[in-house]
This record gives structure tokens, C-alpha cells and sequence, in this order.
């Protein structure tokens, strides 16, 4: 008698399912990186706020929401749809952010963070709720542990984008104008920005709001070239790297910098300050980071795939950790000699 194999386990981890737990994820993570995320700008706040003393807080607020309210939002989810209840949450924890930015005193922002702690509850107990429907009991084990992983980095991870963001901003500017205005890109917006650029570049359809010199631009890029075994009739190669860079060479975070849609070059310099004292305290947190210039040779691509109606584009600055295996961080370009450079007047 012929044996029947037994059907095949339909995997019911579809597209969407991945999709939904991207979702809820995303919000338990974003309600995790900020609970420290303010603690580097503490002193800043209470010299804007006053209250010196109450400044702790404005952490503390926020963490006894978090352990208040997720009781009450795990016997909510239970008895109402989880899906709305978890809305709900990301509506609280919105609402909470923008009255923090809008506080006019220290009691007020502590208050509006303790209602951003109660949204913050209801992202944490909603995404571990929908992420056990959804999930697959044989899929459980692992997805629980990249949920602790990603717990522990949101928390690690507050702090440490807001430390040097936070010491950036401390950056000196000739004019006192401080014109800089920073837009900082991950995840999958990360990868809608870096494919539009891709396209941008292949197609042609360069824009830029600050004229800048083919002649230097073309003596750096042939020295960048011969440093990275790329010949100057080598398109293919060439491309192939412009696509990388586009890419943010793999990096997962990339920061643009903006100056005023009015900036002539004193205000743009004052930006190119700033990136400075970005890229020294990125290094000083450990953090890696590669200053692009090519990011600004297509500013419509920028502005349309990012919402933004205004600021001009100068550069980005990808960061993140280094892999030190890969070949373009073994590239080290070649410096300008000092006496062509720098002239001694007595």
C-alpha cells in the first residue's frame, strides 16, 4: 500500500505578518529610546526651564509611567482590540512628545513626560502582544531574543545618538547664527533615500543649491580614485563605487546637514563648523563616521524622498560602527601638503 507523505508545514511567517512585527517593534523600541535619550541634555533643559533640583525627573516621570500603566494597558488589550489599543498608545505617546516640546516650565515637561511614559506602556505591552499572535510557536524563541537585543540597544542607544548630537550643538559659529538644521535618516527610510539616490545618479538628474568647483572636485576625486585602485577610464568601477557611497557605504544612519534657504557662503561655513564638532564627538562615543559631499549633488531627490519644503543641503555624514574588514575603510585620503595650504605673515 502506497504511503502518503505527510503535508509540508505551511510557514504562516508571510510577508505581512514581518511587516506587522517591523511595525509594532519599531514603536516598543522608539518608546524605549526615550526613556535616556534626554538624559545628556539634562543641563540644558534646566538652564532653558530652571529647576535645577527637579531635573532628575524628567527621567524618572517617565519611568514610573512606564511601570504604572502597563498593567492597565495588558488588561485593556485583553478585553478590546489590540490593534486599537496599541493606536491608542502611539497616539498618548505622540501627544506626550509634542506637549514636552511645547512645556513652558520644569513641572509642565516633568507632567507631559509622565503622560509620554503611559503611551510609551501601551507601545511596550502592545508590540509584545501582537508579536505572540502573530508570531509562529516555532519562530517564538528566536524572535524573542532579537526583542531583547533590541530592548538593550534602545536603551544604549538613547543616550548615546543624543550625547554627541548633544555635543555637536555646542559647536562654535562665526556669525552666532547657528544656521544649521540637521535631518537624520534611518532604517527604512534609509533605504527609500539611498535607492532614490541610486536612481538620481543613474539617470542624471543632479541638483545642487551651492555652486561648487569641477576643477578641485575632479584633482580630489582622481587622487580618491588612484587610492582606491580605481582607473580614470574605469566607469564600470567608478559607478560601481559612486552606488556605494549613494548607499551610505552600508552604514545605517546618515546625517544631512542644512543651511537656510537664504545661506550664502559665511552661514554655510558656519554649517561645515558644525559638521566638524559633529564628527569629533561621534569619535569620541566611538561611533564611526564618513563626512559625503556626493549627497548634495542631487538636493531635489533629497527634499522630495525626506517632505522637506525648505533648507539647502551641504553634506551628510554616515555613521555607525565600522566593519574594519571592508576595503573602503582602509582608505585613507592623501592630505594637501602644509606649504600649500598655509601661509606665515611677521
Amino acid at each position: 500500500m502506497p504511503r502518503t507523505a505527510a503535508p509540508e508545514e505551511t510557514s504562516l511567517f508571510t510577508g505581512r505578518v514581518k511587516i506587522g512585527i517591523a511595525g509594532a517593534l519599531s514603536g516598543m523600541a522608539l518608546g524605549m529610546l526615550d526613556s535616556y535619550i534626554v538624559a545628556t541634555a539634562l543641563p540644558s533643559i534646566a538652564a532653558d526651564l530652571g529647576g535645577p533640583g527637579s531635573m532628575t525627573w524628567i527621567i524618572t516621570a517617565y519611568a514610573l509611567a512606564i511601570a504604572a500603566s502597563t498593567q492597565v494597558w495588558g488588561k485593556l488589550s485583553d478585553q478590546f482590540d489590540r490593534k486599537a489599543m496599541f493606536l491608542l498608545s502611539v497616539a498618548v505617546f505622540l501627544t506626550g512628545s509634542m506637549l514636552c516640546g511645547l512645556a513652558p516650565a520644569m513641572g509642565a515637561l516633568i507632567g507631559f513626560r509622565a503622560l509620554q511614559g503611559i503611551g510609551a506602556g501601551g507601545l511596550l505591552v502592545g508590540a509584545m502582544a501582537m508579536v505572540q499572535v502573530l508570531v509562529p510557536p516555532k519562530e517564538s524563541t528566536r524572535i524573542s531574543s532579537w526583542t531583547g537585543l533590541l530592548l538593550g540597544l534602545s536603551l544604549v542607544g538613547g543616550p548615546l545618538a543624543g550625547g554627541f548630537l548633544a555635543d555637536a550643538a555646542a559647536a562654535p559659529s562665526s556669525s552666532n547664527a547657528q544656521p544649521w538644521q540637521v535631518e537624520v535618516v534611518s532604517g527604512a527610510k534609509g533605504d527609500e533615500l539611498a535607492d532614490a539616490l541610486v536612481a538620481a545618479h543613474q539617470e542624471g538628474r543632479r541638483s545642487v543649491d551651492f555652486p561648487y568647483s569641477e576643477a578641485v572636485h575632479q584633482k580630489r576625486r582622481a587622487a580618491a580614485g588612484g587610492a582606491l585602485q580605481i582607473g580614470f577610464d574605469d566607469h564600470e568601477a567608478r559607478a560601481a563605487y559612486d552606488a556605494e557611497s549613494l548607499r551610505f557605504y552600508g552604514a545605517p544612519h546618515v546625517a544631512l546637514l542644512f543651511a537656510p534657504d537664504t545661506a550664502e557662503a559665511r552661514l554655510a561655513a558656519d554649517v561645515g563648523m558644525y559638521g566638524q564638532a559633529l564628527l569629533l564627538a561621534m569619535q569620541a562615543h566611538g561611533v564611526s563616521s564618513c563626512p559625503q559631499g556626493l549627497l548634495s549633488f542631487y538636493v531635489d531627490t533629497v527634499r522630495e524622498t525626506l517632505g522637506l519644503e525648505r533648507g539647502k543641503p551641504l553634506f551628510g555624514i554616515s555613521f555607525g560602527y565600522a566593519d574594519r574588514a571592508a576595503p573602503v575603510n582602509r582608505f585613507a585620503a592623501g592630505r594637501v601638503p602644509l606649504d600649500e595650504t598655509t601661509r606665515f605673515h611677521a
